[in-house]
């Protein structure tokens, strides 16, 4: 009974955060979801401007949420509609995406410095952006076989392909500039995906899989460290980077297949070391120095949703019950940090390092694929015990 009262408070908690998620696309005519909520940094509107990386890997989520609960069916449909049609709008000559939150046509801010200064840029391509942009066109593109986004996300995959440099190396970002961080694998691997989708390419699956060569090979082979998994490629690095850095890689291994062994095992070395840590203080820190030294001042709560989600894989590649109930003790801890209305801080307290002050789209994105996939473990662990 105890369990079952458990799934019901994941089905009620996720619920919530897509309401949030279709509110965040509402207050901008359903074109693009604000990234944060904030009412000190936006005392009157309350949100921030819609965000074109986050609204691309939130619409598989929305599918995902339309297809568990029809009486939001309607909604879902309104938010991926108008989003899409958004987000081909700001699709770049090169088939890249621009980084940074869209003020209005090729006019974007890309950092919290840039809303504080109400300072704007122009479009600067993006390889992480567009990277996420396309797990939400990808997912379209499956659900509506439109041959308009198999164009452009054709001219998308030739642009990242490009930008894949000698060594692995990442040389287009509006964001990272040249310092290539480890969490680009989580960027790599929806390039993997989209080929796989459109028709393996040789030279598209031999670039990628070399930049994910690149970020495994700089890692400690004693402790699993990857190194450069924080921003700007240092070696401190937020749990969200990390959890990135891990997701790619295990994602990245699911669409190349065999061959992509090593990439799991690279990820999997890494998770036990965290999970190690984690069952020690039934707890994350809000993020890791070099060779997993914790800094515990904050918790991340979206990198804790993340992780949560890596943990479950795990789980079920290798049905090691410990793991899964160390993402059932995650998620406990980050649905006390949700609010009412839905919405997720980025850290807890509510002013830790990540996203001080904000309740950001993709904490809440994560916070319910966490709950679909750690409730469907749940019901498929109750299957096998009975």
């Amino acid at each position: 009974m105890e369990q079952f009262a458990f799934e019901r408070e994941i089905a009620t908690a996720t619920q919530r955060g897509l309401r949030w998620l279709v509110e965040s696309f509402r207050v901008n005519g359903y074109e693009g979801s604000s990234a944060w909520s904030s009412r000190l940094l936006h005392p009157v509107h309350g949100w921030s401007l819609p965000y074109p990386e986050t609204t691309g890997y939130i619409i598989p989520t929305l599918y995902a949420g339309r297809a568990r609960y029809t009486q939001l069916a309607g909604e879902f449909r309104r938010c991926i509609d108008g989003s899409v049609k958004w987000l081909l709008a700001m699709q770049m000559p090169s088939g890249a995406f621009p980084g940074g939150h869209q003020v209005r046509d090729g006019v974007h801010r890309l950092a919290l410095k840039d809303y504080l200064l109400h300072r704007e840029h122009p479009a600067q391509e993006s390889f992480f952006n567009s990277a996420q942009i396309v797990r939400g066109l990808v997912e379209h593109y499956r659900q509506t076989r439109d041959p308009e986004i198999r164009t452009r996300l054709d001219r998308c995959r030739t642009y990242m392909t490009q930008a894949i440099g000698d060594g692995g190396r990442i040389l287009r970002d509006a964001y990272a500039g040249k310092s290539s961080p480890a969490y680009f694998a989580y960027a790599l691997a929806p390039v993997l995906d989209l080929d796989n989708e459109l028709g393996t390419d040789a030279e598209v699956r031999a670039r990628v899989t070399a930049a994910l060569d690149a970020i495994i090979a700089d890692r400690n082979g004693d402790t699993a460290f990857i190194r450069r998994m924080g921003f700007g490629g240092v070696d401190t690095a937020l749990t969200h980077t990390v959890a990135y850095t891990l997701q790619g890689l295990l994602e990245a291994a699911r669409h190349i297949g065999a061959e992509g062994k090593r990439f799991r095992d690279a990820a999997e070395k890494a998770l036990a070391r965290i999970f190690r840590i984690a069952e020690l203080h039934k707890k994350l820190p809000g993020a890791f120095g070099p060779d997993w030294s914790p800094i515990w001042s904050y918790v991340c709560v979206t990198g804790n949703c993340q992780l949560g989600l890596s943990f479950l894989e795990v789980w079920r590649m290798n049905t090691d019950s410990r793991y899964l109930n160390a993402a059932g003790r995650f998620f406990t801890q980050a649905l006390a940090t949700q609010r009412r209305d839905g919405a997720l801080p980025g850290s807890w307290p509510i002013w830790g390092r990540y996203m001080a002050l904000r309740w950001p789209n993709w904490a809440v994105k994560y916070f319910v694929d966490f709950g679909f996939e750690l409730g469907d473990a749940l019901g498929s662990e109750a299957r096998l015990a009975s």
